[in-house]
C-alpha cells in the first residue's frame, strides 16, 4: 500500500473550497498570475503494524505570493492550515486517520520579490488487512435415518456411518441421542430410544 495519489487528491479537494478563488495546483506554469498555491513535495514511511498495512505520509503546502510585505503569504497559510490540521479526510481505498500540521515557514525567493510560505503536514494512513477466511465446517455425516421404536437407527440415505461415529451426537429431526454401538455402516444403536420415524433428517458431527 502506497497511497500517495489518493492523499495528494484528499487534499486538494479539502484546500480548493478552502481557498477559493486562490488556485491550487500540482504545477504551476511560468505565466500563472499570483497569488497561488502548489502541493509539493511527499515524504513517505513504511509503519506497518501486525494485522495493518500504515503509510506515514509528510506533505508539503508552498504558497506564492507577489504582494508586498508577508501578510498575504501569512493569511494564506492560515487558511490551509486550518483546511487540513486535525482533519481526517474522505479516502478511497485506504483509511485516513488524521492530519496534523508540522511546521510553517516564509521566505523571500531569489528573486527578490516573491513570498514564498511553506507547510508540512502529517498524514497517518492505514489498510486493514484481509480478513482471514471462515474457518471450514466441521466434517459432519448427515441423510436421512429410519427408527424402529427401540435403540436400533438404521439409514435410509445419504452418508452411510462409520465406526468413529461412536460416542458421537446424532441429532434426529432435531432431537440428540448419543451412539454407543456401531452395528455396520447402516445401522447403530443409540440411548435414550428415539420415537419410530420413517426418513427422518440426521447429522452426525465428526
Amino acid at each position: 500500500m502506497l497511497p500517495l495519489s489518493g492523499i495528494q487528491t484528499s487534499i486538494y479537494n479539502a484546500l480548493v473550497p478552502a481557498l477559493s478563488p486562490v488556485p491550487v495546483l500540482d504545477e504551476a506554469g511560468p505565466n500563472q498570475p499570483f497569488p497561488y498555491l502548489t502541493i509539493g513535495e511527499t515524504i513517505s514511511v513504511k509503519s506497518d503494524t501486525l494485522r495493518e498495512q500504515a503509510v506515514d505520509a509528510e506533505i508539503t503546502i508552498h504558497v506564492w505570493s507577489r504582494q508586498p510585505g508577508a501578510q498575504e503569504t501569512q493569511s494564506l497559510m492560515a487558511i490551509a492550515k486550518d483546511a487540513l490540521h486535525d482533519q481526517r479526510l474522505p479516502a478511497s481505498g485506504f483509511q485516513w486517520v488524521t492530519t496534523t500540521w508540522i511546521y510553517g515557514q516564509t521566505v523571500k525567493d531569489v528573486d527578490g520579490i516573491t513570498r514564498h510560505g511553506i507547510l508540512r503536514f502529517r498524514v497517518l494512513t492505514f489498510q486493514a488487512a484481509a480478513a482471514a477466511p471462515p474457518p471450514p465446517p466441521p466434517p459432519q455425516l448427515s441423510g436421512t435415518v429410519d427408527t424402529t421404536g427401540g435403540m436400533a437407527v438404521v439409514w435410509h440415505s445419504g452418508d452411510k456411518f462409520t465406526a468413529e461415529v461412536v460416542g458421537k451426537t446424532i441429532t434426529i429431526a432435531g432431537a440428540d441421542y448419543g451412539i454407543f454401538q456401531f452395528i455396520s455402516d447402516v445401522q447403530v444403536l443409540v440411548d435414550p430410544t428415539p420415537p419410530e420415524a420413517s426418513g427422518a433428517d440426521y447429522v452426525i458431527l465428526l
